[in-house]
């Protein structure tokens, strides 16, 4: 099973799979301010043999290899704070506090509402057992009274929602609500399950700890037996393969479903476009006046059909096209200079409101033309003088400005901060690379025969990333941090923090 501890976190690279590996970032905006802006680089360090340059690797194609995903934060919010009958920030206590007024919530308020119950619990579950985890890890001794302590407040927040069901569930009959409580119940059961497996996992076979994998095993298998009663069975249920095939499916769809809610809606455009066909139309009609300018006023001592007139003519076309071409170039240069590659519109999904912009940048890079600062983290810590010696790589760099507006909370949701999810594919640097293992033949020196291992064969891509932000004093914050992605021709293999 997949470590919930590799699951990603804000400000590190994490790995997605063989080929992808993404990183989080966090944005608020600042209180009593109109905009925010916060300022994202990455500067990647491509070893040469892979032969990824300006030649081979276009913007294009770093842009298509890439993937922004821009969502809502969830809302931070306790598991007993979510059990607790008067916490306004519990969704179903909102709804609830809705019922009771005049006004009842419509259906999309209560479809939005349950949705976000759902984000909300799989975040402070997964908190929860990430630190339960790191508690058993260390040897904590109340690790076992705070996993039993977990148990406890995972039943009364399924008792709470069930509860809240069965309030209004009957009255959603007939209707999508009911469908969607249904998919919420289950994403909830599953979320559970999982994490709580994942602790299972940890301390089933530690001494000590026996009371605690009892909580842990009834809980699981009370979601298990939950989910068996559901209304939508499984049309697999008669083949195991197909079966889990169709749970993982399913497990996909449901948290599409309700990651729904903090999704937003974003527009990209190339705002250099417009400047680009406009000087793509003037370099042509300046071309074609050169050419018309010298025919005419030049041409007219020729013969029409004469050799000299169709020479004359031939070059002037070639320099009229030349001529075209370099004021295109010319001003491809200057937009790369004066737009960003992309800029996106962050809204709402209503498109009601805009929360923001994000602009982005990419080119490749000289050694020298890094900031000092930049040089020098990427001169540490290397593994021995003679690869620091020896280094020879191409440099590309990316940033990415994400400017927020203020004053735009989502609702009575408290969605305001945004989350940003940088994913990255690398397989098109695999194209060139080795095969993952290398054989070398060696003398065992204890017997002195020959033998033959097979040695992996590794690249090293250096990535240092540099955030930075003001906040609401005028005060500039910058931090700056180092990764290694180690891959070889299958994938990447990991990734390490350096600094």
């Amino acid at each position: 099973m997949v470590d919930i501890e590799d699951e990603l976190g804000e400000g590190d690279i994490h790995q997605r799979d063989k080929f992808q590996f993404e990183l989080k970032s966090e944005y608020s905006p600042v209180p009593g301010r109109a905009k925010q802006t916060y300022t994202c680089e990455f500067y990647f360090f491509v070893p040469h043999v892979l032969q990824i340059n300006k030649q081979t690797y276009t913007k294009e194609h770093f842009y298509y290899d890439q993937t922004n995903f821009i969502r809502f934060k969830t809302p931070q919010v306790s598991l007993k704070g979510l059990a607790a009958s008067y916490n306004h920030d519990n969704p179903l206590n909102r709804l609830r506090e809705a019922y009771a007024s005049s006004s009842h919530p419509d259906n999309k308020t209560i479809s939005k509402e349950l949705r976000l119950f759902g984000n909300i619990v799989r975040s402070a579950v997964r908190d929860r057992a990430k630190a339960l985890l790191t508690l058993v890890k260390s040897e904590a001794p109340s690790a076992k009274d705070e996993i039993l302590l977990l148990c406890q407040e995972v039943k009364e927040l399924r008792s709470g929602f069930l509860q809240f069901l069965g309030e209004h569930g009957g009255e959603w009959r007939g209707h999508r609500l009911h469908e969607y409580s249904q998919y919420v119940d289950e994403f909830v059961s599953i979320t559970i399950e999982y994490n709580l497996t994942a602790i299972l996992d940890e301390i089933q076979n530690l001494p000590g700890f026996e009371d605690a994998s009892h909580a842990l095993t009834e809980s699981i298998v009370w979601e298990s037996k939950h989910r068996d009663k559901a209304e939508e069975k499984s049309p697999f249920a008669d083949d195991p393969v197909k079966d889990k095939e169709y749970f993982v499916y399913r497990s996909g769809l449901l948290k599409k479903f309700v990651g729904e809610v903090l999704f937003l809606d974003i527009v990209r455009v190339e705002p250099a476009k417009p400047f680009q066909e406009f000087t793509a139309a003037l370099a042509a009609g300046v071309a074609m006046l050169f050419y018309l300018y010298f025919l005419s006023f030049h041409g007219g001592g020729f013969v029409l059909d004469s050799t000299a007139f169709i020479v004359i003519s031939v070059l002037l076309y070639i320099l009229k096209d030349r001529l075209k071409d370099g004021i295109k170039n010319f001003s491809a240069g200057v937009a790369s200079r004066w737009f960003p590659d992309y800029t996106t519109k962050i809204q709402t999904s209503d498109e009601e409101k805009a929360l923001g912009a994000l602009s982005e940048y990419f080119s490749f890079v000289s050694f020298k033309q890094l900031p000092s600062e930049i040089q020098e983290i990427r001169n540490t810590r290397f593994h021995t003088e003679l690869e620091r010696a020896k280094r020879i790589e191409n440099t590309f760099y990316f940033k990415k400005e994400v400017t927020l507006f203020g004053g735009q909370t989502e609702d009575a949701q408290n969605l305001e901060d945004l989350n940003d999810i940088f994913r990255y594919n690398i397989s098109r640097f695999l194209l060139k690379a080795s095969d993952a293992y290398e054989q070398h033949v060696e003398v065992d020196t204890e017997t002195g025969k020959l033998e033959t291992i097979l040695a992996p064969k590794v690249y090293h891509i250096n990535i240092i990333m540099k955030n930075s932000y003001v906040d609401a004093k005028d005060r500039r914050h910058e931090d700056l941090r180092k990764f290694r992605v180690v891959l070889d021709k299958e994938g990447i293999k990991r990734i390490e923090k350096v600094l």
